[in-house]
């Protein structure tokens, strides 16, 4: 059987441009446990709630998060994910970085590039013993051991 990739790329500017994107994959084979992630995108602007956005370093603008999704509900890849509340991401996160990007439209090129790995099978969602991700984000903080 032909196992294929899927992935979906749904976008938003929650308010005062707080910028949310986040990419859907399917990796077939990649883990046996589990063949679902999500690699999430967050501009780091305050929110009018007043929550503080924490920054590891002062000139960092964006997050990046890659969580694996517990098989027991399964990404809907014809539907918008910022309306799938019933997925579970499991934790703690895969990768997790802070990175400086000039706009939101640059942060959501390099990560473009980064699933473009994901998919081809260069660049692992889960465990990483090569560092590979250390090599994408080398100009970021690191979040996750």
């Amino acid at each position: 059987m032909l196992a294929i990739s899927l992935n979906r790329f749904d976008a938003k500017f929650v308010r005062n441009g707080h910028f949310k994107a986040i990419w859907s994959l399917k990796l077939p084979g990649v883990n046996p446990r589990w063949d679902e992630y999500l690699v999430c995108l967050y501009s780091l602007t305050n929110l009018d709630d007043g929550a503080p956005i924490v920054r590891y370093r002062e000139d960092v603008t964006h997050e990046v998060v890659v969580v694996s999704l517990a098989p027991s509900v399964r990404l809907d890849f014809d539907i918008d994910v910022f309306g799938q509340s019933k997925l579970i991401p499991i934790t703690p996160a895969n990768h997790a970085w802070q990175f400086a990007a000039e706009t939101d439209e640059m942060a959501v090129a390099r990560l473009s590039d980064v699933v473009t790995g994901l998919l081809r099978g260069t660049l692992p969602p889960d465990e990483d013993p090569d560092n590979l991700w250390a090599e994408q984000f080398k100009d970021g903080v690191r979040l996750t051991s």
